[in-house]
């Protein structure tokens, strides 16, 4: 049993309440005591218990009603609840279980059974947690992924880079001996160096700090990851980014920002057999008078089948093979999208397919403003 689970219990019987505290106090749960059903919420809303036992008959607001307010803000796995009723109120049971409650124990409480049902809740809520944390893993594994690929893209513009570097640089030595400048060399070296500063920041921005709670400049962070795109494709796509207005700050760090829109532009490389085009369009909306951004990417790719468009932010979910496509080697994992919908929902944002067909592939992404700018 987990010493650190936290059960709220809500009794306006004295006797029952404490009864129960007892019980549960003696196998290691942490309890909190509400009196009545208002006092229930606001204790749940304070102190975020992991299970609530409610009775179903109080004053000022029932079980029934406590029930119904929770499942508001909370479905069955995020807050377990377990209603304690008198044997003969089979109907109220009835509206219990539709109304959300997990399971049900009746009076007089049977200390075995309620045991054995909180733990089969906690053993529930365990391997939730237990899930979560091995999808988290797995996306931090994809992200990392994603940086060795995007970088060995990036190494190898580097190495042409550097290979016009040292080459016009002999030239030019050559031409200094000769008491000659070489202004085409010397325009050269300064023009491969630049990009090669341009690929660098690109990637600082890419694996930078996740912590920064906002993105100050999107278009500027959208801008950085072009010649890391470029540099992982090749010639083969062209990109094109437009934005009609310069959006304020959001409320994503620059280099999640950065990550959702490579997991993006990934997936419509991945979808591209020959050769066709990847845009980004980025642009300020206002939904439900909050300023937002919203962030389309689309492409020239097959498109996704109908049937699995649903499934396309499902981790582990994938219709690509493992091979190689245009010269780039995929592993085909299903994690990319998975990750993109868990860095924007984070954010509190949203993300979806806006459609796909024979003629490509349009997901979009909406993140809020901050509020300095809302």
């Amino acid at each position: 049993m987990e010493s650190t689970t936290t059960i709220l219990v809500a009794d306006d019987e004295a006797t029952s309440r404490l009864l129960l505290k007892s019980i549960l106090e003696g196998e290691g749960y942490s309890v909190i005591e509400a009196v009545d059903g208002q006092d229930a919420l606001e204790k749940i809303e304070l102190s975020k218990p992991d299970i609530a036992v409610l009775d179903l008959l109080m004053p000022k607001l029932d079980g029934l009603n406590v029930c119904k307010e929770l499942r508001k803000k909370f479905d069955i796995i995020e807050l377990p609840i377990v209603m304690v009723t008198a044997a003969n109120e089979t109907d109220s049971l009835i509206k219990c279980l539709s109304q959300g409650a997990n399971d049900f124990i009746s009076k007089p409480v049977n200390k075995d059974i309620l045991l054995a049902r909180l733990n089969n809740i906690v053993m529930a809520l365990q391997s939730r947690l237990a899930l979560i944390e091995a999808h988290k893993e797995a996306a931090r594994r994809q992200r990392m992924e994603t940086v060795g690929q995007f970088a060995a893209g990036v190494a190898h513009n580097f190495n042409n880079v550097l290979g016009v570097i040292m080459g016009n640089a002999e030239l030019l030595i050559e031409d200094l001996h000769k008491a000659r400048m070489s202004a085409e060399s010397a325009a050269m070296i300064l023009d491969s160096s630049r990009k090669a500063a341009i690929l660098t920041e690109s990637l600082l921005t890419f694996t930078g700090t996740h912590g920064h709670k906002n993105c100050k400049d999107p278009l500027k962070a959208a801008e950085s990851l072009l010649p890391l795109a470029k540099a992982f494709s090749g010639t083969r796509v062209t990109y094109e980014l437009t934005c009609t207005e310069r959006p304020g700050s959001v409320v994503i760090s620059s280099s999640d920002l950065v990550s959702v829109l490579l997991q993006l532009v990934r997936n419509g490389i991945e979808a591209i057999a020959d050769s066709g085009s990847v845009q980004i369009e980025i642009k300020t909306v206002e939904i439900e008078n909050q300023k937002q951004v919203r962030f389309r990417v689309s492409d020239t790719g097959t498109g996704m089948p109908e049937h699995l468009i649903e499934h396309a932010f499902e981790p582990f979910y994938s219709s690509k093979n493992v091979g190689v496509r245009g010269g780039i080697s995929f592993d085909g994992s299903g994690l990319g999208l998975s990750l993109a919908y868990n860095l924007v929902s984070s954010a509190g944002g949203y993300i979806r397919v806006v459609r796909s067909g024979k003629n490509g592939t349009v997901i979009e992404f909406v993140v809020p403003c901050a509020e300095s700018d809302s």
